[in-house]
C-alpha cells in the first residue's frame, strides 16, 4: 500500500525510508529491510546510498540483538559491508560503515589483523573529519591491544587524549590508556591518569577510574599483594586477547596462591565480565550472583548484581526477578553509579511512563 500511495503522489521514497526507520527502532528488522531494498532499486542516488547504509545498520542490529553468530548470518552480512565498500569506495563519506565494518570484523569474524588493516586504511583517507580520526584510533588500538601490540596501543590512545582533551573520547581514551599502564605494572602512571578521571563528566568513567585507582592503591608496598595485583591483572589483559585457557590458569594459580587475597572478588568479576562477553549466560549470571551474594560488602557488588539484573530482564526473560533485583540495588546500594539506570529499568518494567517520555 505503501509503495503504491508513493507512486501515486510522486513521494521519491521519503515516506517509505521513514517507515522503514520507524520498523527498524521497533526491531521490526525484516520489515524495514524490505524497504530498504525497495529504495536501493527505486530512489535517486543519494537516498539509495542512504537505504543501503541503513540496511546493513539494521542486519548488522539484528545479528546483535539476536545473537545470529552461525556462518550464513555473518557471511551475508560481510558480504554487504564488502558490496558497499566496493560500490562506494573507502571515503570520508563512508566513514561510519568503515567503523561498523572494523567492528564486525573483531567481534564477529574474529580477524584482528583484516580489523586493523581496515582501520589504518581508514586514517589514510584525505580530510577525514576529525571526529572520524579520533574513533578509528580508539578503535585501532584496541584492536592493537587485543593483538598484544601494548605500546602501539598506548601510543595511539595517548593521541586521542591529546586531541580530544577533555571530551567523552578523550577521557574514554585516558581510562583505557591508565589500563594499559596498569596492565604494564607500571602503577604510578596508571594513578595518575585515574587521578585526572576522577572527576570525568562520564559518571561511570569516574567510577571506573576510582575503582581502579583504589585497587591499585590497596595492593600495592606489600609484595604478596602486589604478586596477586599483577596474576589479577594479566589475567585481566589475556581474557581481553581472547586467551582464556591462560587467563583461567593464572587465576586458578592464584586462587591456590593466595587463597584468603581479598582480591578475589576482582577475580570473580573478571571471569564473569568474560563469560558474559563471549555469550556463556549461565556461567555467567552465576558468577555475578555469587559475587554479589557471598561478598556483599564489597566495593564491585552493586555492579554485579546490576549486571545481574540485566541479564534476567534481558537474556533470560525473567521480569518479575530483574524487579526485584533493581529495586535490592536501589535499597542496598543506594549511591552506586547504576542506581540511576536502575530506577529506570525498574520503572519501566512496572508500566510507568519515564520522565523523558512526558
Amino acid at each position: 500500500l505503501v509503495k503504491a500511495y508513493e507512486k501515486r503522489t510522486g513521494g521519491q521514497g521519503h515516506q517509505i525510508y521513514q517507515i522503514a526507520e520507524i520498523a527498524a527502532a521497533e526491531q521490526e528488522y525484516d520489515l524495514a529491510i524490505q524497504g530498504y531494498d525497495y529504495l536501493i532499486k527505486n530512489s535517486s542516488a543519494d537516498l539509495s546510498k542512504l537505504a543501503q547504509e541503513r540496511k546493513i545498520m539494521t542486519i548488522y542490529s539484528k545479528v546483535k540483538k539476536r545473537r545470529l553468530r552461525n556462518s550464513v548470518h555473518t557471511g551475508l552480512l560481510n558480504l554487504e559491508f564488502m558490496n558497499y565498500l566496493a560500490q562506494h569506495g573507502f571515503t570520508k563519506n563512508t566513514a561510519d560503515i568503515q567503523l561498523a565494518y572494523a567492528e564486525f570484523t573483531v567481534k564477529h569474524l574474529k580477524s584482528m589483523d583484516n580489523a586493523s588493516n581496515l582501520l589504518q586504511k581508514m586514517l589514510e583517507i584525505p580530510m577525514l573529519p576529525k571526529r572520524y580520526v579520533s574513533r578509528a584510533k580508539l578503535d585501532l588500538a584496541d584492536v592493537k591491544l587485543a593483538m598484544n601490540d601494548i605500546w602501539e596501543a598506548s601510543l595511539l590512545y595517548g593521541q586521542v587524549d591529546k586531541d580530544e582533551l577533555d571530551g567523552p573520547m578523550g577521557e574514554e581514551a585516558r581510562y583505557k590508556n591508565s589500563k594499559v599502564f596498569y596492565f604494564n605494572g607500571d602503577y604510578e602512571l596508571a594513578e595518575d591518569l585515574l587521578s585526572i578521571l576522577k572527576s570525568s563528566t562520564s559518571e561511570l568513567i569516574a567510577n571506573d577510574a576510582l575503582q581502579l585507582a583504589v585497587f591499585i592503591q590497596e595492593n600495592q608496598g606489600v609484595e604478596a599483594k602486589e604478586m596477586a595485583m599483577k596474576d589479577v591483572s594479566s589475567a585481566e589483559l589475556l581474557f581481553y586477547q581472547n586467551r582464556p585457557e591462560e587467563a583461567i590458569k593464572t587465576l586458578n594459580s592464584l586462587k591456590k596462591v593466595f587463597p584468603n587475597s581479598s582480591l578475589i572478588d576482582d577475580v570473580i568479576l573478571i571471569e564473569a565480565n568474560y563469560e558474559r562477553i563471549v555469550e556463556n549466560d549461565t556461567s555467567a549470571s552465576r558468577l555475578y550472583k555469587f559475587l554479589f551474594e557471598e561478598y556483599p560488602t564489597s566495593i564491585l557488588a552493586d555492579r554485579a548484581l546490576y549486571e545481574w539484573a540485566k541479564m534476567e530482564e534481558g537474556i533470560f526473560n525473567n521480569p518479575e526477578t530483574a524487579k526485584e533485583a533493581y529495586l535490592n540495588l536501589l535499597t542496598k546500594y543506594k549511591d552506586s553509579v547504576f542506581a540511576t539506570d536502575a530506577r529506570k529499568r525498574l520503572r519501566k518494567l512496572r508500566g510507568e511512563k519515564l520522565e523523558d517520555e512526558s
